[in-house]
């Protein structure tokens, strides 16, 4: 009796552990934004005067979408999520 006690125990205890641990979930919108704020930032710091103008239109292009989508999303997650002080630290973090 006291084996099966000491191994349910031990159950609860691991998996109360590995729960207690998780990293809080990110909301799809903001991990949705976070990543097009990252390209944005990746892609601005891709420009250079010495690459092709082929290049550089290239990359011109992506940050103009990219960007002008994380400032839209950016905006109605300030919005949406107004108050959650970890999410507002979070959207700061970007300035485009």
């Amino acid at each position: 009796m006291k084996a099966h006690l000491a191994v349910l125990v031990f159950n609860f205890t691991v998996c109360g552990c590995s729960y207690a641990n998780k990293p809080p979930s990110v909301p799809k919108d903001l991990k949705a934004f976070l990543d097009n704020a990252e390209d944005c930032q990746h892609f601005s710091g891709e420009w250079d005067s010495t690459l092709s103008a082929a290049r550089q239109n290239e990359i011109e292009k992506k940050v103009e979408t990219v960007c002008d989508q994380a400032r839209r999303q950016k905006e109605k997650l300030k919005k949406r999520y107004y108050g959650n002080k970890m999410i507002e630290a979070q959207l700061d973090d970007y300035d485009f």
